[in-house]
């Protein structure tokens, strides 16, 4: 397996190696201990890696999105963050995220659970603007915001 850090672990027991990918495909969610590593060795590798910093541990599942849905909802804490014009919000994770422009900020306000994807892209291309393009954009900063731990699920 590759670490974010750019470096290799191998792992030699295959349940316990397909349990990190699986951690992995689940971001930004956590997945419980039992699923990753099912045995005494694994719980005992994987609080190694922990201490390591290869990868982060919690008390309890975050109630983040992997998709966004079809009304997309941001956290209220990163929407009042945004809405104040902070750029550096707060994710459903407890860590902080950048948002690099307005209009990121903008769209994160927007992401109160009430609008679809395509009222989002219409909002977002204003009157006679390229509704496809605005969609092509949504869905991309919706991916980015799910990624970041930002919308709920």
């Amino acid at each position: 397996l590759r670490a974010s850090t750019g470096g290799q672990i191998t792992i030699g027991d295959a349940d316990f190696a397909a349990g990190l990918v699986r951690v992995s495909g689940a971001w930004p969610r956590a997945l419980p201990v039992e699923e990753i590593a099912p045995g005494d060795d694994a719980r005992e590798a994987l609080a190694r890696l922990f201490v390591n910093g290869l990868v982060g541990l919690s008390t309890a599942p975050f109630p983040c999105a992997r998709e966004p849905g079809e009304r997309p909802r941001a956290s209220l804490l990163a929407r009042v963050q945004a809405a104040a014009g902070v750029r550096e919000v707060t994710t459903l994770r407890h860590t902080l995220t950048r948002i690099d422009n307005d209009d990121s900020l903008r769209f994160l306000l927007m992401l109160d659970g009430t609008r679809t994807l395509a009222e989002l892209a219409m909002e977002m291309s204003g009157p006679g603007g390229d509704m496809i393009g605005a969609l092509h954009t949504v869905q991309t900063a919706l991916g980015k915001f799910a990624h970041a731990g930002l919308l709920e699920g």
